[in-house]
């Protein structure tokens, strides 16, 4: 199939083809594109539209289409999000809970919640561990900070894109948060939601993976939670995500055998 310019495409596909060239653009450059500098004539270029085609796209009466191909583009970056896999962290439950058969069985209260804490720090690990040298992260990063401060003369529309976009995410990571809570007896405490949970979750890591480089002690805080109190290591994001699930989850009623997270306070 023809990408050049010859190839007749439809608006949709053209501007697809824009949005997904502005952000392979950023991408390449990383964090220096701090000013969501994508020309609309490099992605023209990157993606092989052509020019008139594109400017007709981008065209309207409240702004040149460079500011509305700007706007389009953060919409597009902000409703990708940045997460890494989701299955990510469900391998990693899935080794934790190989090494524990039987444990819904016959695991008690106490035996539930440290299975359930060593699936906190190993999800936890695991996530920040695929952020730490994302580029996208930081792309998506400096997304947000232009969605906030978007400086004196912001793209038209730029910051209601930005907050219509944040609305629209589903995080990924929800289903498992749900599985793994239902899987141990628990429920989310009255005031709480899911979408409140993933968001205190998502800024540790997203913090944890930014830090990473300049500051060691965000991913190497040695904690005694191991077996016969051994010492094991632990992200910032795991800490949150262990002490958001005591502050936003309790025993299921409708559950006769419950992960006692209270004895993490031990």
């Amino acid at each position: 199939m023809p990408t050049g310019p010859a190839a007749r495409i439809g608006r949709s596909e053209a501007k697809e083809r824009l949005l997904s060239a502005g952000r392979k653009l950023l991408a390449d450059r990383g964090i220096g594109a701090a000013e969501m500098g994508v020309e609309l004539a490099d992605a023209i270029g990157e993606s092989g539209v052509p020019k008139s085609s594109a400017y007709r796209l981008f065209s309207s009466e409240t702004g040149t289409p460079q500011s509305n191909y700007t706007s389009e583009l953060m919409r597009s970056l902000l409703e990708g999000g940045a997460h890494s896999d989701p299955d990510l962290g469900r391998d990693a439950a899935l080794t934790v809970l190989a090494e524990h058969p039987g444990i819904f069985d016959d695991g008690s209260p106490l035996e539930l919640a440290m299975v359930l804490r060593e699936l906190v720090r190993q999800v936890s690990n695991a996530n920040s561990a695929a952020l730490i040298d994302s580029t996208s992260l930081r792309v998506y990063v400096t997304a947000l900070a232009s969605s906030v401060d978007p400086g004196p003369d912001p793209s038209p529309g730029s910051v209601e894109a930005s907050l219509k976009a944040s609305e629209a995410q589903e995080p990924p990571f929800i289903p498992l948060y749900k599985e793994l809570t239902e899987l141990f007896g628990l429920r989310l405490r009255l005031g709480w939601s899911w979408q409140m949970f993933d968001a205190v979750i998502a800024s540790s890591t997203y913090g944890n993976a930014l830090l990473h480089p300049f500051n060691e002690h965000v991913a190497n805080i040695v904690r005694s939670t191991g077996p016969n109190g051994d010492d094991q290591q632990w992200t910032t994001t795991g800490i949150i995500l262990e002490g958001t699930a005591l502050i936003a989850l309790e025993p299921n009623p409708r559950v006769t055998n419950a992960a006692d997270l209270s004895s993490w306070l031990q």
